[in-house]
């Protein structure tokens, strides 16, 4: 561009901008909604009595389903010649997320806290991991070119 040695142009700059924070918001809503149904579940699995590890395990396999529809739905991002790439790339972040998760809320039960606490921060910590997974790898828009697994 004449005038603009560097080449930085504002309105790609915005556009980015934009495209990020609209992201974030979806995925606060999606995060939102999931985290309804994961600590509602975990809540009144463990009232009913149901051992704490398999209370997180049941609540998490509700939340994960109920997460995927959602982000990608939100996203956009649901063509269903993606979806199965999409699937496995989630499975693999959910068994990230997954193990997290079960150290956060163990452990912070067997270190005397009450379990809530440890789900909260395994809430935070998985969410910013997923935020950055979604856009970047997961749910990450097609690329020009012949379609690969990347």
């Amino acid at each position: 561009m004449p005038g603009n040695p560097s080449g930085y142009r504002p309105e790609v700059t915005r556009g980015r901008c934009r495209s990020l924070l609209s992201d974030l918001v979806r995925f606060l809503v999606s995060g939102g909604v999931t985290a309804c149904f994961d600590v509602g579940t975990l809540v009144a699995l463990t009232a009913l009595g149901a051992p704490l590890p398999v209370a997180t395990t049941a609540a998490f396999l509700i939340a994960l389903i109920v997460n995927f529809a959602t982000t990608r739905l939100l996203l956009g991002r649901h063509s269903v010649l993606g979806l199965q790439r999409q699937l496995r790339r989630y499975l693999v972040l959910l068994a990230i997320n997954y193990a997290i998760t079960i150290l956060l809320v163990v452990g912070a039960d067997g270190l005397g806290l009450h379990y809530l606490i440890g789900k909260g921060v395994a809430v935070v910590t998985t969410g910013c991991i997923s935020f950055v997974a979604y856009r970047s790898w997961v749910f990450a828009r097609p690329r020009p070119g012949p379609p690969d697994d990347r």
